[in-house]
């Protein structure tokens, strides 16, 4: 749990310095604070109270600096960031999924090539596991990190197998 609101606060910290040094959209919260917003797509108890004490750890971390977190459901997430990027407004911070959802936004320049941050503080880069943040290159760039995984198995039914004279696939090949 630590290392994910590591991961978390970090990419905000990141953000506000990106936004403090670079200026683009007027991020001014009206009192002088730097406004985030924060888009993520956890709204189960565990997650989204997790989500929250990282946000509100930050905030006291960083007085100047408001975040505006929303948590909608996996499917509003995916539409929602769609109708963002088509406006040219996504929020500074937000969850993705890698591969290819993660590239269309990279792709279009909607999102901030993290390498040389990671290249900064190689500590921090190496914290996580290679195949994880491969997830998250595009164009050998890196625009994204994990905060969490799931590895995926495959199963089968030994006895369908056995009664329909099939042989388990003991390569990707024999599949």
């Amino acid at each position: 749990m630590k290392r994910r609101i590591l991961a978390v606060v970090m990419m905000m910290a990141v953000t506000v310095s990106l936004i403090a040094g670079c200026g683009g959209k007027d991020k001014d919260a009206g009192d002088g604070k730097i406004k985030l917003t924060f888009l993520d797509k956890h709204p189960e108890d565990e997650y989204k109270g997790y989500f929250e004490q990282a946000v509100a750890d930050f905030e006291e971390a960083h007085p100047d600096v408001d975040i505006e977190y929303e948590n909608i459901s996996d499917q509003a997430i995916k539409e929602k960031l769609s109708v963002l990027a088509a406006g040219g407004d996504l929020p500074d911070i937000f969850f993705a999924w890698g591969g290819e959802c993660l590239n269309r936004f990279s792709r279009a320049g909607r999102t901030l090539d993290l390498t040389p941050y990671m290249e900064e503080d190689p500590k921090w880069r190496d914290s996580f596991l290679p195949s994880f943040l491969s997830s998250s290159v595009y164009e050998d760039k890196n625009y994204a990190v994990p905060y969490r995984s799931s590895v995926l198995y495959m199963l089968y039914n030994k006895k369908v197998f056995a009664d329909n004279n099939l042989e388990v696939p003991e390569t990707w090949d024999e599949f």
